[in-house]
């Protein structure tokens, strides 16, 4: 909320200022400068998310094989037909 507001009164301040100089560029320069600070934004957070969600599929397959397999039954010297 805080944020927006923020962006509130700088769009309203370079829309007043660019009306006072008759000069539009500078409230065009205002809204760039913001959607790329949206942009910047957006992208940190899809990075962060794709970070997240990335598996090692090393560790993935040996989680499986040591959950999944007979190998640690044979190990404690349990039969599979006990």
């Amino acid at each position: 909320m805080l944020k927006r507001s923020c962006y509130l009164m700088k769009a309203s301040q370079a829309l007043i200022d660019a009306r006072e100089r008759e000069n539009i560029n500078i409230f065009l320069n205002q809204m760039i400068r913001h959607h790329c600070q949206y942009l910047a934004s957006d992208i940190e957070q899809y990075n962060k998310s794709v970070v997240s969600e990335v598996v090692d599929k090393v560790q993935l397959k040996k989680e499986m094989v040591d959950k999944w397999s007979i190998k640690p039954l044979l190990e404690r010297g349990e039969g599979l037909l006990e």
